[in-house]
């Protein structure tokens, strides 16, 4: 799914955020939390660069043997082109060897009906609770593929210049479908895994996309430059949806010279976005065992679990009070994360502990995370937050009602979390 707001963007919020291309991603059970391993690559941050368009443009005209023809049927209103050729053309890009969907429905719909517009709490409230907010509202073309069906946003207003990119992002997730689901069975669910995964399905999308603009739109800015040009005005909502796209797009030019390779890297997705944020292969990732939460006695089963956020998360987390450069620097060496949340009745409080790759990474982010809490302060609606070092290398934030910051205890050590919770806290 995509959608063009005050810059370039995509989406489906299913309480988790799904990506896109018809994936829906598990609702935000909590599930057990593990850091990733060390990572035996390069620490480097990639450089970021466009997606190169491999061969020379080709003819409009229908040269594959496979190639649909007038596959698409569009209700609705009317588009200013045929989408025809735009399927035909993206067909040749993937270079698909049969006819993945022999007719491919459009819906035109209003860009009034766009999921989630105007929605502020779009992460859910942990995500709020660090300021993770703000609008993700535009009046740009809007997208969203299922299946063999895409829905386009489009206004009165709008180009075919504006519209023709997004229904070839559309239909690339029609012709590619659900990226390889070889996911190691022991290594759980977690919010970090699933917007790894979304990041490979958008960010396939959107180098398939910008490939296209290169080739059959030339002049014509591609999205993910104007990502990168105005990822610095976005809310913190939205850079983490546009994360998705800039950084998954990023991640997929790194590992294929064309579109017609995708399929080798949706064969293994990335375990994290780490991963994605820093161009780390799956291959060269070990994964340590899955550390245990340990809570008071009166606790259920059911709470005794956590979820991971990642690298990604702690990132845009950080830069809601600090700059990007900071906080993309304190946030990298990441090497896992544990969130659990309890309940005092409606309230909701928050314990996050965060592993580092060393005691010096540690001590970055301690440093940064301290000038984030300051900045939190200052806010009056914002709830109360405390930062501890739990050991050389994890540092936990503990978030929520007043009583609870600042009674709760927490101790990390041997693979376990453990904590211990004012009474009432379940």
């Amino acid at each position: 799914m995509t959608r063009r707001s005050l810059l370039a963007l995509t989406l489906l919020l299913a309480v988790a955020l799904a990506g896109c291309g018809g994936t829906t991603a598990p609702t935000q059970t909590v599930t057990p939390a593990t850091p990733p391993a060390t990572v035996e690559a390069t620490t480097e941050t990639p450089t970021e660069t466009s997606p190169t368009s491999p061969d020379p443009v080709m003819s409009t005209t229908n040269s594959s043997a496979n190639a649909s023809t007038n596959a698409v049927t569009v209700s609705g209103g009317d588009l200013p082109f045929d989408p025809n050729v735009t399927y035909q053309r993206v067909e040749r890009l993937l270079a698909v060897e049969e006819d993945r969907a022999a007719t491919v429905s459009v819906s035109i719909r209003d860009p009034s009906a766009f999921p989630l517009d105007g929605e502020e709490d779009v992460w859910g409230p942990f995500a709020t609770s660090l300021g993770i907010t703000g609008s993700i509202e535009g009046d740009g073309v809007g997208g969203f593929a299922s299946g063999t069906n895409v829905v386009l946003y489009v206004g009165a207003n709008h180009t075919a210049a504006e519209i023709e990119p997004v229904l070839a992002h559309e239909f690339t997730h029609v012709l590619l479908g659900e990226p390889g689901s070889n996911i190691d069975p022991n290594y759980p669910s977690t919010f970090d895994t699933r917007e790894a995964k979304a990041s490979l399905i958008e960010g396939a999308a959107t180098y398939t996309e910008d490939v296209y603009i290169d080739r059959y739109l030339p002049g014509q800015a591609n999205y993910t430059t104007t990502l990168r040009e105005r990822y610095g005005e976005a809310s913190p909502a939205l850079k983490l949806l546009m994360g998705r796209y800039r950084y998954g797009a990023r991640y997929v030019d790194q590992r294929v010279d064309s579109p017609q390779n995708l399929s080798a890297v949706y064969d293994t997705p990335p375990w994290s976005t780490e991963q994605v944020l820093h161009g780390y292969s799956r291959e060269t990732e070990t994964r340590p065992p899955v550390p245990n939460a340990v809570v008071n006695t009166s606790w259920s089963e059911e709470d005794r679990v956590g979820d991971t956020r990642g690298e990604l998360f702690t990132r845009v987390a950080l830069g809601t009070e600090l700059n990007h450069s900071v906080a993309t620097s304190a946030a990298a060496g990441w090497e896992g994360d544990t969130q659990l949340a309890l309940r005092d009745g409606g309230n909701r409080s928050y314990v996050w502990t965060l592993y580092w790759e060393n005691e010096t990474e540690a001590d970055e982010f301690l440093a940064a995370a301290e000038r984030y809490v300051e900045g939190r302060a200052e806010d009056p609606d914002a709830p109360t937050v405390r930062l501890e070092r739990t050991s050389e290398r994890s540092t936990t934030l503990l978030v929520g009602q007043q009583e609870f910051v600042e009674t709760v205890s927490v101790s990390v050590g041997n693979g376990t979390v453990r904590v211990d919770a004012p009474e009432g806290y379940n």
